[in-house]
């Protein structure tokens, strides 16, 4: 799925994020950081009540592992990517 570009309130959200890790937001920001969430950029946690926007870790290994494991199960492929019940000819 491709995105639009970010806008520059967007990309200055994100620039924060990334130097920081974490922020509160603000009035200023917060519409930025819901398009962010939107796209799956930013997470939000509660910490003591107060609601933080956190960057999300883009760790493409875990998400590749996550994706061969949820397709073995419904579809039926082996971690070599063949099907696990093929047909003998």
């Amino acid at each position: 799925m491709a995105f639009k570009r970010l806008t520059a309130a967007q990309r200055r959200a994100l620039m924060y994020l990334r130097a920081l890790g974490e922020m509160l937001p603000n009035p200023q920001d917060a519409r930025s950081l819901k398009v962010l969430a939107k796209r799956g950029l930013v997470r939000y946690r509660k910490r003591d009540g107060i609601r933080y926007a956190v960057l999300r870790d883009g760790n493409a290994e875990a998400a590749e592992k996550r994706r061969l494991k949820r397709a073995s199960r419904y579809f039926g492929w082996t971690e070599s990517g063949e099907r696990e019940h093929h047909e003998s000819v």
